[in-house]
């Protein structure tokens, strides 16, 4: 920290925990967002079915995408991810893409059909500073599915995202909390689908566009 001129977090919790644990160089923190290439994951009328679960990285809570799933029999789910044990899943009611950032199983052309096509995606994660789950969210409410996430100490940005509003947080970490949430989503009528859809990728056109992202990054470094 002594030595650098200006650190960028991509996360509002991480910035603000770095804040309060080095005072002395808060004058050196800058919050710059993940943003999305809205030309690869982008919004298109298909007809959507079930629920979908994108990730690897260690702080998704993988033991309770098993549980959710196990719990659910009659909703069809979508994993695309290399940590999720099949010999665990109790019904037929899923398909898995084994794969990883670096070992893709799917295109991101493919992923982006896979977030229009389904009609929610789930982000249950374990508790961290990390902005775990922040690129998949993203992409997925710019192809207009929303997005139900556990709240952690990491979330990035509680300024633009509003619990039922166009994101739906998970605080209490139970089976049953995630059940009633894609329950309620799945039941939806089509004009509440369509305001929770359309208000996601409002947020993501507003905030999160990666054209919006080089202005500011350009205006960190010149300032």
């Amino acid at each position: 920290l002594v030595s650098i001129d200006k650190l960028i977090f991509l996360s509002e919790g991480e910035m603000n925990f770095a804040r309060n644990k080095f005072k002395n160089f808060s004058h050196k923190f800058y919050l710059l967002p993940f943003a999305v290439d809205r030309d690869i994951w982008k919004y298109s009328e298909v007809p959507k079915q079930g629920v979908l679960f994108v990730g690897n990285d260690g702080f998704r809570n993988f033991e309770m995408v098993h549980d959710i799933i196990n719990s659910l029999p009659s909703v069809q789910f979508t994993v695309v991810s290399e940590f999720i044990n099949e010999n665990n899943l109790i019904h037929d009611n899923f398909t898995v893409y084994k794969g990883s950032w670096g070992h893709p199983a799917i295109s991101d052309i493919e992923l982006s059909e896979l977030y229009a096509r389904s009609l929610v995606t789930i982000l249950p994660l374990k508790n961290s500073l990390q902005p775990s789950g922040q690129s998949v969210a993203l992409q997925s409410l710019s192809c207009g599915t929303p997005v139900i996430i556990s709240l952690t100490e990491g979330f990035w940005d509680l300024k633009n995202f509003q619990d039922k509003k166009n994101i739906h947080f998970v605080n209490d970490e139970s089976v049953q909390a995630w059940e009633s949430i894609i329950s309620k989503i799945l039941n939806k009528n089509n004009s509440s689908y369509k305001k929770l859809s359309e208000s996601g990728l409002k947020t993501i056109v507003e905030e999160y566009d990666l054209i919006k992202f080089s202005e500011k990054i350009e205006s960190i470094l010149i300032s």
